[in-house]
């Protein structure tokens, strides 16, 4: 399987909260609190995407290896590592408030 850019996962991510309307994402833990909040805890956002009404979707994308060990036959050791891609996504209102968010965990290899 090819590698998926960052920029290309959040893409997909933010235009799926777009069309489906935001219907999935989770609206508990950061849901009313301020974007500034967010920013401060996770750093700058990867992207913003302009949504419906004047809201923004601010978009962090965190890209990491996960190395996995298996044993063959003898006693061999292989190592071997999983790239894994969170994906956050917070849609905010105009006045700078988490309306709902979502967080997406996939693995590649």
């Amino acid at each position: 399987m090819g590698r998926v850019s960052a920029v290309g996962v959040a893409l997909v991510v933010a235009a799926v909260c777009l069309v489906a309307g935001c219907a999935t994402m989770q609206t508990t833990e950061w849901t009313g609190h301020r974007i500034n909040e967010v920013i401060k805890e996770f750093g700058p956002a990867t992207r913003t995407v302009p949504a419906a009404d004047g809201q923004t979707m601010y978009v962090w994308v965190r890209e990491h290896s996960i190395p996995r060990s298996s044993w063959g036959a003898g006693g061999t050791v292989s190592t071997t590592s999983t790239t894994q891609i969170t994906t956050w996504s917070f849609l905010v209102n105009k006045d700078g408030t988490v309306v709902s968010w979502n967080k997406d965990v996939g693995a590649m290899s």
